[in-house]
């Protein structure tokens, strides 16, 4: 048998290095194309998924709109139609809070009517007539009111009855005096 030297083991030390240096470098190069290829295909995945998410996002923003403007015009349309009944409401409102006002006119001539002949009578004037009285023209056409209309063929009285009395209201009244001594005897 041969007898194997220092160099030798050296040589086959270093011929062994190589291989497995060699492999090595297959390796880590067979390593580095599989990892590249693997980045390359998760890339390309994630291009792909970033691609439907915008893709979604879009078509969902788009949908957001499309329903946030119908709500808008649903909105508006509610809107309007409230206005409307509110308004309709105000002016039945109106009309009530009207008619209690012309109640409580009629209630208030009524009550004042008879007090006010009774306070006259307590004065020494016995009234014959009262009550409420419109004055026409020869037309028919009514040119002036009285709440309360006081008669006994000598004097005659002519009141108008307010729940909030003004210098308007005053001057109004004196107006209306003048024109019906102006048309009546």
């Amino acid at each position: 048998m041969a007898s194997v030297t220092a160099d030798d083991v050296l040589m086959l030390i270093k011929k062994s290095l190589e291989e497995s240096d060699e492999r090595f470098t297959r390796r880590l190069d067979e390593s580095g194309k599989e990892f590249t290829r693997r980045l390359d295909e998760s890339t390309r995945r994630l291009d792909e998924s970033d691609e439907r998410f915008t893709r979604r996002l879009d078509e969902s923003g788009k949908e957001f709109d499309r329903r946030l403007e119908e709500s808008d015009s649903r909105f508006m349309r509610n809107l309007e139609e409230s206005s409307r009944r509110a308004e309709r409401e105000m002016k039945e409102l109106s009309k009530q809070i009207g008619g209690l006002g012309n109640r409580f006119g009629d209630w208030a001539e009524a009550y004042f009517n008879k007090r006010t002949i009774d306070k006259f009578c307590e004065l020494g004037y016995k009234f014959t007539k009262s009550g409420r009285l419109e004055f026409k023209d020869d037309s028919g056409d009514c040119f002036a009111e009285a709440d309360i209309w006081m008669e006994n063929g000598e004097y005659v009285m002519v009141v108008e009855v307010k729940s909030d009395l003004q210098k308007k209201h005053i001057d109004e009244h004196l107006e209306r005096i003048h024109k019906i001594r102006e048309y009546m005897d």
